[in-house]
């Protein structure tokens, strides 16, 4: 077993295990050593976050000792892959095209943001893998990210529109639970009959969810609606979620009432609650499945993957 930059089907694409296969041609992955683990911690209610965001209320649903490792003992490094990377300057390009007359909002204008956007990146830590592949893989990386790039401009005509906000910071409490993250885009216009819509839009640059995880696809979008109903007293009529490499198919959208946000609230609130309980008694379960394989903390820090004196497993050895 290697690892290897993939793209990954859930939380978050991270450097994955790649699969050997069985006879039946399937995907074989290793598996834990413990996968129920969920060793004593210290209690840590006083180094939680002070705020949510909708990707970490997502880390905790998938694994709660994924959100400890993440957002409490921070002692892994979490690594961008290329899939991730594609995304990040996929989603620049898209918000500084704006920046111009919208006479000059063309396929060319955006893609010339990609690779001055990768120089600054490449110094950060979390880009060190990426930043050292051969010239050819590099090159490979960022022609696919200009691609995504045009791509775009087949689903859309930026010309025609003004977004009210681009990258916004959302701000808000809903229930017990302080919300904050930043949306992509921002949108408002005049409908046939005279009444103002509003409607949020995230870019993505992967897959499409199958009709089974449509509605977790929406998670965080839902909350975001809360969150500027909370804090700007503005209904959102529709999310989007513009998937890049689909044309106009690649649009999911998902129509907004009061209801859909009342329900939004309640399930945020209650994981912000969970957290809260898991750091008072110092327990964060290990929450196994094929996504270990796309974390970090497999082979390094997870005790899922350890064995009885506390050393990461040889992965190869749990086929």
């Amino acid at each position: 077993v290697t690892r290897v930059c993939a793209a990954g089907a859930g939380w978050q694409e991270l450097c994955a295990t790649a699969p050997t296969k069985d006879n039946t041609g399937m995907a074989r992955y290793p598996q834990p050593v413990n996968p129920n683990a969920n060793p004593q911690l210290e209690p840590c209610t006083a180094k939680l976050p002070e705020r949510l965001s909708p990707s970490a209320a997502k880390d905790f649903k998938q694994c709660p000792r994924m959100f400890w490792e993440k957002k409490v003992a921070k002692s892994v490094v979490w690594t961008d892959t290329e899939a991730t990377t594609k995304g990040t300057l996929v989603h620049h390009a898209l918000e500084k095209i704006f920046d111009h007359p919208r006479a000059e909002r063309t396929a060319d204008v955006a893609v010339g943001y990609i690779r001055p956007e990768w120089e600054k990146l490449s110094s950060k830590k979390s880009y060190a893998v990426l930043a050292a592949m051969p010239a050819a893989g590099l090159e490979k990386m960022l022609a696919e990210a200009e691609e995504m790039t045009r791509e775009y401009f087949a689903i859309e005509d930026p010309t025609r529109f003004d977004p009210v906000w681009r990258e916004e910071w959302i701000r808000a409490k809903l229930g017990s639970a302080e919300l904050n993250g930043i949306i992509d885009r921002f949108d408002s216009w005049q409908a046939a009959d005279g009444t103002k819509r509003h409607a949020i839009s995230d870019y993505k640059t992967g897959k499409m969810p199958g009709e089974r995880y449509a509605d977790e696809a929406f998670f965080a979008m839902k909350l975001y609606a809360a969150g500027i109903r909370e804090s700007k007293g503005i209904t959102v009529d529709q999310v989007r979620l513009i998937h890049t490499r689909f044309g106009k198919e690649g649009v999911m959208r998902l129509a907004i009432d009061d209801e859909v946000i009342d329900e939004a609230i309640v399930e945020f609130d209650g994981i912000w609650s969970d957290i809260n309980d898991a750091a008072d008694a110092g327990l964060f379960p290990c929450q196994t499945s094929v996504l270990c394989n796309w974390c970090d903390a497999q082979t390094t820090t997870c005790p899922a993957w350890q064995d009885e004196d506390g050393q990461p497993v040889d992965l190869n050895s749990r086929l």
